[in-house]
């Protein structure tokens, strides 16, 4: 039970959050003690639940855009760790967030080809293997479809 309480508290928590949906995102600004999310009002329980996993308990997440961040209708880019990371709200920004993001998380399918960034999350990815979860100082990412795993007991829309 120890080294379960010790996993948890030494487990860096994840940058951002990624809905299944992919209309809710959360991005946890650990600068400012805040953590920024797309919308207030789609998916609150999620939200909820984000915000204690973030380790602030009751506290009410604050709507994007954070000081940090450049958005407009098309999506947002900032910085995390020194790696460029684009939320793209349509697919008319999708190329140009191709050309300059590392990490690049979209709503809808990315249809651009090819897409330099390095870590790409779209509608199939969030289909295929529910939320995720990015640490972008490490460049990883972790989805529910991988943590569950592919057994014949786990319902997969990949199958």
């Amino acid at each position: 039970m120890i080294a379960g309480v010790l996993f948890i508290v030494v487990t860096p928590r994840p940058d951002i959050l990624v809905s299944a949906s992919g209309k809710l995102v959360a991005v946890n600004q650990t600068s400012s003690g805040k953590v920024y999310v797309t919308t207030n009002r789609a998916e609150k329980f999620v939200s909820e639940a984000w915000m204690r996993q973030f380790g602030y308990g009751r506290a009410k997440p604050e709507r994007m855009p954070a000081p940090d961040m450049d958005c407009d209708d098309l999506g947002c880019r900032f910085l995390k760790d020194g790696k460029k990371i684009a939320l793209s709200f349509h697919p008319a920004g999708h190329q140009d967030d191709c050309a300059w993001a590392d990490i690049l998380i979209a709503e809808d399918p990315i249809r651009i080809q090819p897409c330099n960034s390095a870590i790409k999350i779209d509608r199939f990815d969030l289909w295929r293997n529910g939320s995720h979860a990015v640490w972008a100082k490490d460049m990883r990412v972790q989805s529910v479809g991988e943590m569950r795993g592919d057994r014949p007991w786990v319902v997969s829309n990949s199958r």
